[in-house]
């Protein structure tokens, strides 16, 4: 199940970060990267996606009740045990 926590950033003040809970653990991290970006932070992550779907058009309430046809950004998390061997992620067997 994935939750979420707004908490201040262990390193910059002022800043507040979301982690992202997975089964209620921390399993990744979303923080300012500029001005106007976001950067999302996770040794978890197994699959992304990106849909592109906006076509510029908007509709006042039509009464349906499908996604908006906005850009999406899809993240699944793993949350596998792993290590950090030099500069790569190593994911490890479940026991």
């Amino acid at each position: 199940m994935i939750g979420f926590r707004v908490v201040p950033h262990s390193i910059l003040p002022g800043v507040q970060i979301v982690e992202v809970l997975v089964d209620g653990e921390v399993g990744g991290v979303v923080y300012p990267a500029g001005e106007k970006a976001i950067r999302i932070v996770s040794a978890h992550i197994a699959e992304t996606a990106t849909d592109e779907g906006f076509d510029g058009e908007v509709v006042e309430d039509d009464g349906t009740k499908s996604d908006p046809p906005i850009p999406t950004v899809y993240v699944r998390f793993d949350p596998s045990p792993y290590e950090i061997r030099g500069s790569r992620i190593v994911k490890l067997r479940r026991h």
